[in-house]
């Protein structure tokens, strides 16, 4: 009946439905565009309803994944639209780029960085150097390494936003 469009049907499943898409929006945190994003996960309810066949996997799993799929599709187009330093750092990794041509570039870019987040930034990124020979010659923990440059980037992306740095 769902699928032939039998209107009362579909409302019911919409009805079924509507919480799990209310959780799974909060979950991913999407305050802004609130109600084209609550249209779109509707739209996933239908093409889902359409597309499903009875089999082993019923269908409020088949729905929560394609569901899933989609939220997690629309955050990483919107995360894509933000500033992310991991864009600014490919640009400075192209050969192309001259790291210290740009002194002025380069003093707003680090500022604030201790010697070695800095040092880890331009063995990693800039030399290209694996983790693995960072982490021998450094005789540094995994975790104490990721900390640190987790910590250099956020300085980073805060320096490129601060003094609207573009590569």
């Amino acid at each position: 009946m769902i699928q032939d469009g039998d209107s009362l049907a579909l409302d019911i499943i919409y009805k079924k439905y509507i919480n799990l898409i209310y959780k799974k929006i909060k979950e991913f945190n999407f305050k802004s565009d609130y109600e084209d994003i609550l249209q779109e996960c509707l739209i996933v309810l239908n093409n889902s309803i359409e597309k499903y066949k009875d089999g082993p996997v019923p269908f409020v799993a088949f729905f929560s994944r394609n569901l899933q799929n989609k939220l997690s599709s629309i955050y990483t187009t919107k995360k894509k639209n933000k500033l992310l330093v991991s864009d600014s750092v490919g640009v400075m990794m192209d050969s192309s780029f001259s790291f210290f041509a740009d002194y002025d570039i380069n003093e707003k870019l680090f500022k604030g960085l201790t010697p070695l987040e800095r040092k880890l930034i331009e063995l990693r990124f800039l030399e290209k150097k694996e983790v693995s020979f960072i982490l021998k010659n450094y005789e540094m923990k995994r975790s104490t390494y990721y900390y640190i440059v987790k910590k250099a980037l956020n300085t980073i992306r805060k320096n490129i936003t601060k003094y609207q740095l573009s590569f």
